[in-house]
């Protein structure tokens, strides 16, 4: 069976294109690596899934969002599940600090067991009164709730200006949650990603991110 290290070395220009460094795409695959074997007992992603499944539809949806991601110091990821996106965005901005929030105590245990080798990462079992640390500077979410939900969630962080980055889909469901959501227009904007492959239409809503581009 092909490793991951292998895999990945197919998309040696895409990983390029992105600015990502070898050495980062070593860690990638050893991430994936783990993310698969814990799959076998852990609901963290389809077992249906192939292997370049998972690099193309996961991984690499993860990493499209890196040249829009906003300046910041300490990241939150909500529903962080099997680690995604927070893992990834942790190897290629080893300078971040990334909080997982995920409330499932086995994917808590898996994520866990990858501080040894992401060890800017911390773990986190619930929101306490749906308040974030203050230290937090940018919220991000993949596959987690609806809009309107994920800003109920965090509704104090929200009302206090805070910086969302939200992996959503198709345009036509992003537009039924922000108008769900209720959001003034001109606290987000919409980012097209280029998918990798054959992947679904992508996009990132960013709310209130006045910050640049990192």
């Amino acid at each position: 069976m092909t490793s991951f290290q292998t895999l990945l070395q197919e998309y040696t220009e895409t990983f390029q294109h992105l600015n990502i460094a070898s050495d980062r795409v070593d860690k990638l695959a050893i991430f994936l690596d783990r993310l698969w074997t814990a799959n076998q007992e852990l609901n963290l992603v389809s077992r249906k899934m192939t292997r370049q499944a998972l690099v193309l539809d996961h991984l690499f949806d993860s990493l499209l969002a890196l040249p829009h991601l906003p300046q910041a110091k300490v990241v939150a990821d909500l529903g962080s599940g099997g680690g995604l996106p927070a893992i990834p965005l942790a190897v290629c901005r080893p300078e971040l600090r990334l909080l997982l929030f995920e409330k499932s105590p086995r994917k808590c245990a898996f994520l866990e067991s990858l501080k040894d080798v992401f060890p800017n990462i911390e773990i986190h079992q619930r929101l306490e009164e749906n308040h974030l640390p203050r230290r937090v500077d940018l919220v991000v979410a993949r596959g987690f709730k609806p809009l309107q939900a994920i800003v109920s969630l965090t509704r104090a962080y929200y009302r206090s200006g805070g910086h969302y980055m939200l992996y959503k889909g198709r345009m036509s469901k992003i537009s039924e949650e922000l108008k769900q959501a209720g959001l003034p227009n001109s606290s987000y904007r919409l980012q097209e990603l280029q998918s990798v492959g054959d992947a679904e239409e992508r996009h990132l809503v960013l709310i209130n991110t006045g910050l640049k581009p990192g």
